[in-house]
C-alpha cells in the first residue's frame, strides 16, 4: 500500500511487505545453518535478522523507481510473520526495531517511525481529518530534515566490516548512493 499525497513531494510505504520479505529471508538462512531447533535468539540469528534488515531495506530503496522522495513507513510492534512463529513475538520485534534504529544511523535511507499504523493513517488521510494532516507534516518536517548530500559511506562500511556484512561493497554503496542522488 502506498500514500501518495497530492499537496506533497513524497511517497510512504508500509514496512509490512519489507518486514515479510526480512522474515522470509531470515527464516531460509536460519535454516539451512540448522539454527531453526534452538528456541533462543542466539547471536547468529540476531546477525543474520540484523544483515537481512539491511539487505532487504536498501533492495527495496534501490528497485523502487520514484521521481520523488520514497520512507517506509514503520510502527515497532505492528508485524506479525512466520519468523514470530518461531522465536518470542516481543523479541523479535524489539531486534527488528533495533536494527531499523541502526540503519537510521548508518544508511541514507528515509524510516518515519511512528506510533500509528500505517492503514490508519492511510485511512485518516484519505478521510482528509486533522490527525492524517498532522502525520503529513510531520513526514515533511521528517523528509526535509533528513538532508543526506553530504552523506559519505564511511561509518557503514567500518560497519560492514566489523559484522562482517559481505554484500555491502563499493559497488552496492554506488547504486545505493546514485538513487538517494537522484531524488533527495
Amino acid at each position: 500500500m502506498v500514500i501518495s499525497p497530492v499537496q506533497y513531494n513524497f511517497k510512504v510505504f508500509d514496512f509490512a511487505k519489507v518486514c515479510k520479505e526480512i522474515s522470509r529471508n531470515t527464516l531460509n538462512d536460519i535454516s539451512v545453518y540448522g539454527l531453526l531447533n534452538e528456541p533462543k535468539l542466539t547471536r547468529d540469528v540476531k546477525k543474520l535478522l540484523l544483515h537481512h534488515t539491511i539487505l532487504c531495506i536498501c533492495e527495496f530503496f534501490i528497485k523502487h523507481r520514484s521521481n520523488v522522495p520514497s520512507v517506509l513507513h514503520f510502527k515497532p510492534g505492528s508485524y506479525t510473520t512466520r519468523l514470530h512463529e518461531f522465536y518470542s513475538p516481543d523479541l523479535i520485534e524489539d531486534q527488528i526495531f533495533k536494527n531499523i534504529q541502526k540503519i537510521q544511523k548508518l544508511l541514507p535511507v528515509r524510516i518515519f517511525v511512528c506510533n500509528v499504523s500505517f492503514t490508519t493513517v492511510a485511512e485518516h488521510i484519505q478521510c482528509n481529518r486533522g490527525e492524517g494532516t498532522e502525520f503529513l507534516n510531520s513526514l515533511n518536517l521528517f523528509i526535509n530534515s533528513n538532508n543526506s548530500e553530504r552523506y559519505t559511506f564511511s561509518k557503514v562500511r567500518q560497519y560492514a566490516l566489523r559484522n562482517n556484512l559481505t554484500f555491502l561493497n563499493e559497488e552496492y554503496f554506488n547504486q545505493l548512493k546514485t538513487k538517494r542522488l537522484l531524488f533527495a
